[in-house]
């Protein structure tokens, strides 16, 4: 072999696949120089001759096989994010045109306890599957002590949390006045009526 093992193509790493074709390389990079590799100057690029040679004595180890299994488990996820609130909220009352009166007295500047007595009264007595995004075995009810959020079935969720009506007043008021109420589509419809 003469000069340097260039090419980083299929036939350059053919020929380092077999161990037989591997042997000379090792024999002729060993007889050889610093300087035979680089000349008077080290280029950045050039690995030495030493990390060159561990990296094929490493393709003559036995190799370690892992098994793969045929299914993953996924874990489920034992919390209802700050994100999946927000989208049960911006839901609405689930009354045609609910979100819109919400949003209508909540712009009447009323207090607290009085915006939390209308969402009590919007709201009802009620409830929905699929409330989550991206989770068809959520479920959301509501009632005087406020909106209830559950992952998993409806007779065994795997979590939940209970919103009362003043943390759900606050939230709605954080979304009205930070313009993530209502989406795009739902502000040009207003803007219609």
């Amino acid at each position: 072999m003469r000069g340097s093992i260039t090419g980083s193509g299929s036939k350059s790493k053919n020929i380092l696949w077999l161990s037989i074709c591997r042997k000379p390389i090792v024999i002729w990079m060993r007889a050889k120089t610093a300087a035979d590799f680089y000349g008077e100057l080290k280029p950045k690029t050039v690995k030495s001759p030493g990390y060159l040679l561990s990296e094929i004595a490493d393709l003559d180890r036995e190799r370690i096989h892992f098994p793969l299994h045929d299914t993953v488990d996924v874990r489920q996820e034992d919390f209802i994010t700050q994100d999946e609130i927000d989208y049960a909220l911006c839901i609405g009352s689930g009354f045609a045109d609910g979100k819109f009166r919400i949003y209508e007295y909540f712009m009447d500047l009323h207090n607290q306890k009085e915006n939390a007595d209308f969402l009590k009264k919007e709201y009802g007595i009620g409830g929905q599957s699929g409330a989550l995004p991206g989770n068809s075995s959520s479920n959301s009810e509501h009632d005087a002590k406020g909106i209830l959020l559950e992952k998993g079935s409806l007779l065994n969720p795997y979590t939940k949390v209970l919103l009362n009506w003043n943390v759900v007043e606050e939230r709605i008021c954080e979304l009205i006045y930070a313009d993530k109420y209502f989406s795009p589509q739902e502000k040009r419809k207003s803007i219609k009526l």
